[in-house]
């Protein structure tokens, strides 16, 4: 399954809701997504990962290279809404203890 990404602003805050596979033929494009929304000047960017069945370590980079894209500009990045699967993976990597991680966008959003 393709990656699907649907971005969605409101209230001073970008939300991108990602689904399907997140692999290293598509990564950059999240990636991208969430720079551009920094560059327009939104300092919170959620990244729904509710529709995400597959994620290999190009999706992983990419959710670091937001994080660490959005600490240089003063920026928030939260991932939220994650599967099983892919919690299992961030958590592996220990990159629990670096990512924004929470079940909702309500509970980052109050996170924040």
């Amino acid at each position: 399954m393709l990656l699907r990404l649907l971005v969605e602003t409101s209230d001073g805050h970008v939300l991108i809701r990602a689904s399907g596979e997140l692999d290293v033929s598509n990564s950059a494009s999240l990636t991208q997504a969430g720079e551009d929304a920094m560059a327009d000047g939104y300092q919170t960017l959620l990244v729904d990962f509710s529709g995400i069945t597959f994620m290999d370590s190009s999706g992983l980079s990419a959710l670091v290279a937001l994080h660490r894209h959005a600490a240089a500009r003063g920026s928030y990045v939260a991932v939220v809404a994650l599967g099983a699967s892919t919690r299992r993976i961030i958590d592996l990597m220990g990159l629990d203890e670096t990512l924004n991680l929470h079940p909702s966008v309500e509970e980052a959003l109050r996170g924040r």
